[in-house]
């Protein structure tokens, strides 16, 4: 059950909301009262007068970890977990999702953002704050340390491609409340770690073994860490003057081995995390020699668990994936729509910039799309002479907003059939 307020600025509990799948609901869905507000501060933009205003004191918000009591959000009042954590990303036009443990993610407000919410055991408000940062670097999340407190809301934005997925691993925590866990954290954080960094992008690794394998000199044999290379040439990939490549709503599928780059997997997690890497790897590099594999495994099993699993454990993960190995059929577990040309060398900053810029016209050419379809589609009879106000529940949209696309289309409301007699 999930806890729903107001806004920012008034934390008095109006409702629930039952489930995760009925917030994931709410949030795909154009019928709330809010939605023309969404789309308003959207088009004002984040930073301005218009955006904050409606952010501050006119969306209804969620609080995705904990239940309150006393019909208040406040961090006094917290009475139990919800079995969920909410973690938020800023700054991101796009992520990568990691499927085998988020359950629900979507845009946020701004639109450059995102909200993730991964299953949790053992959640309190003591150990809140570490919990979301190990689990924010197991999932590799570039999460805001800013966003973390115990009476934490977020708004409810609108996101027509809101992803839920029930069937997912949940992150037991419980061993934060441990006395010795707690001394451990606090050890940790006096000691500056050194981690070797995992691939989790559609990159192979080059491994230098030196030793034999039937018969055969072993050097830089490359592991695959997903299948993108492959799905992406199967495809005709046309880049724009700007080198990028949009694939739209057509996004390529492929799968995607998931490995942390920071932070350890926690107890809890270890053995089925660790099964499905290893099912995973051993998909995608079905003809690799097998002790490559295993050498990898292990290793990941040593660098990236709080604590490593028994090596007979471990053994036990591999020979059981071998002996399924003719039977693994994975599905796509990620998907990409942009592409850049590499000889361009573009940076991280300036792909993101790209794709922002991007979004920005589909969101537009989708409003201008809904305002046509609207206006082709008025029956004057039914429902009298087309006006702006009218048009906002139906374009979803504010009539200022409207006006303006209307002017840039060069429409006239007094007489739009000319527009449709000219093309």
């Amino acid at each position: 059950m999930f806890q729903i307020i107001p806004a920012i600025t008034n934390r008095r509990i109006i409702k629930k909301i039952p489930d995760l799948k009925a917030l994931v609901d709410y949030v795909k869905s154009t019928e709330r009262e809010e939605y023309p507000l969404i789309e308003q501060a959207r088009e004002s933009g984040k930073g301005s007068k218009e955006y904050d205003q409606i952010k501050k004191h006119q969306l209804p918000c969620v609080a995705i970890n904990f239940n309150y009591t006393n019909n208040y959000i406040k961090g006094d009042n917290i009475d139990n977990p919800t079995g969920y954590l909410y973690i938020d990303i800023d700054n991101y036009e796009t992520i990568n999702i990691n499927k085998t443990y988020v359950c629900a993610c979507w845009k946020s407000l701004s639109n450059n953002g995102y909200h993730i919410i991964v299953k949790v055991k053992g959640l309190t408000k003591d150990n809140y704050k570490e919990a979301t940062k190990i689990i924010a670097e197991s999932l590799d999340c570039p999460y805001d340390s800013a966003a973390i407190s115990i009476d934490r809301i977020t708004v409810l934005p609108y996101d027509p491609e809101a992803y839920y997925n029930n069937n997912t691993e949940v992150f037991d925590i419980s061993y934060l409340n441990t006395t010795v866990a707690q001394e451990k954290v606090k050890e940790e954080k006096s000691i500056e770690s050194i981690e070797k960094k995992f691939h989790s992008t559609n990159k192979e690794e080059s491994l230098s073994l030196g030793y034999n394998y039937n018969g055969k000199n072993i050097i830089n044999h490359k592991i695959r860490y997903d299948n993108l290379e492959e799905k992406k040439s199967t495809i005709s990939i046309v880049y724009d003057e700007e080198g990028v490549c949009d694939l739209g709503e057509n996004k390529l599928s492929y799968i995607q081995v998931f490995i942390p780059v920071k932070g350890k997997i926690p107890k809890g997690n270890r053995n089925s995390i660790l099964s499905a890497i290893t099912q995973t790897l051993i998909a995608l590099n079905k003809n690799s020699p097998r002790n490559i594999i295993e050498k990898k495994i292990f290793t990941i099993n040593e660098q990236k668990m709080q604590e490593p699993l028994p090596a007979q454990e471990v053994k036990q993960i591999i020979d059981k994936a071998y002996k399924n190995k003719d039977k693994l059929k994975l599905s796509p577990n990620n998907s990409k729509r942009f592409f850049f040309d590499e000889s361009l060398h573009l940076t991280k900053e300036q792909k993101l910039s790209l794709v922002g810029i991007r979004m920005g016209r589909c969101r537009k050419e989708a409003t201008r799309e809904m305002i046509l379809k609207v206006l082709e589609k008025w029956d004057e009879k039914e429902f009298g002479k087309i006006t702006l106000i009218k048009m906002e529940p139906l374009v979803g949209k504010k009539k200022s907003c409207i006006s303006n696309h209307l002017k840039e289309m060069g429409i006239d409301l007094k007489n739009p059939e000319t527009y449709f007699k000219a093309i």
